[in-house]
């Protein structure tokens, strides 16, 4: 980043375990003398991985102890989603720009209070989305706004991903509805895991850059199969009306229960084209104005990589020098928390019975699935449909 020598840039991190360690690694490798990583507010802050590099730097039990003795220009908020929205609100009272990892907030109530907040402080919320920062992502939307791939038609992301009991285990709060205190939580797998999927898809539907559509249709299934309280399998279909076209429609299913790990599959369709996701690689196809097939080939590149934290670090300190908007703020969230939200309120988490439920003993921990969900999941994604029950 250039011409940063002008202001020192203190910022506080809350939360250092976790996501929230890749935080202060990449804080204190910066070669960046104004760039300073100037505390810690974490109650088990010894517990981080990264505890050895931060043990010289001020630590706090809370953000708000933290800020009323450090000043601090930044904050980013990287603690258990039950924590997000008051960490948020006290950053934002105490004058500073902030970061907070995705989701924003545990619900649509908590997220509209902190847009309101930061309206009305004039400060920005950048939220972790990380594709939303993501040069390649930030290239193809702007080739969508400018009508190159023609009008949003229908928009698919098909997630497998299977997860242990021991990624359950990892904290007090992961798959929980509330935490001990009484807090919503709903994390989910469409809330952490695949968050930043179902997100991109809305992302996409937005008019300007740093715009995501709330849908105007929500319908979801919601299934079991781990042994926890929220949620592990989403199917939900969502459309967005646009003017002087049929509504667009759009699919997200996402499992932590079934069998098999498999990469994404992610495609958008436009009258004119579309965008999908070759591996890491997204590619967009133009089609051919007169005759059928494939115009144009466009290869965006690759969408993974190892320099997400800093890209969503580099917003955040922006906004400090700047006061740039981030292309990814808090009103952007707030259509991915509308359908989380929606679903927590509309939806029945539906047990996978016992019998459908196999286990098995791999990297040791226990792995719960549900056979044949794998097929099912494919099946539904090829005709757009939600489904009726386990069969």
């Amino acid at each position: 980043m250039d011409d940063q020598n002008r202001k020192q840039v203190k910022i506080v991190l809350a939360g250092a375990g976790g996501y929230g360690a890749h935080y202060a690694a990449d804080l204190l490798n910066r070669r960046q003398e104004n760039v300073q990583l100037a505390a810690v507010a974490d109650p088990i802050a010894r517990r981080s991985p990264v505890w050895q590099q931060i043990s010289q730097i001020p630590c706090y039990d809370d953000l708000e102890t933290c800020l009323e003795q450090v000043k601090a220009d930044a904050v980013i908020v990287s603690s258990p989603i039950q924590y997000h929205k008051q960490q948020v609100a006290t950053a934002l009272e105490h004058g500073a720009q902030v970061l907070c990892e995705k989701p924003l907030c545990a619900t649509l109530e908590q997220g509209k209070k902190v847009v309101s907040l930061s309206e009305q402080t004039g400060l920005h919320v950048a939220v972790g989305f990380q594709w939303s920062f993501h040069p390649v992502i930030l290239a193809a939307k702007k080739d969508v706004i400018n009508g190159l791939y023609g009008k949003p038609e229908t928009f698919r992301t098909i997630v497998h991903w299977p997860r242990s009991l021991a990624y359950y285990q990892r904290n007090n709060w992961a798959g929980r509805l509330r935490d001990s205190a009484g807090l919503p939580v709903y994390d989910s797998v469409i809330n952490n895991a695949t968050a930043h999927y179902l997100h991109n898809m809305l992302f996409f539907l937005g008019q300007s850059p740093d715009e995501a559509a709330m849908p105007d249709q929500i319908e979801g299934r919601l299934w079991r199969g781990q042994p926890i309280e929220n949620y592990d399998t989403a199917f939900v279909k969502m459309k967005k009306d646009l003017p002087d076209q049929k509504p667009v429609e759009l699919l997200m299913i996402a499992s932590h229960s079934g069998e098999q790990e498999r990469l994404p599959q992610i495609e958008m369709r436009f009258s004119q084209g579309r965008l999908y996701m070759e591996g890491a690689k997204l590619i967009g196809e133009r089609y051919a104005e007169s005759a059928s097939g494939v115009s144009e080939i466009i290869n965006y590149g690759l969408t993974q990589g190892g320099e997400d934290v800093a890209r969503k670090t580099d917003a955040l300190i922006r906004a400090v020098l700047y006061n740039e908007k981030p292309v990814c703020h808090a009103r952007t969230a707030c259509p991915h928390l509308a359908v989380i939200d929606w679903l927590q309120k509309h939806c029945f988490i539906e047990q996978i019975p016992q019998s459908r439920i196999s286990v098995k003993e791999e990297q040791g921990s226990k792995w719960y699935y549900m056979p044949g969900l794998d097929q099912l999941i494919d099946q539904l994604a090829d005709t757009f449909q939600l489904p009726d029950g386990f069969s």
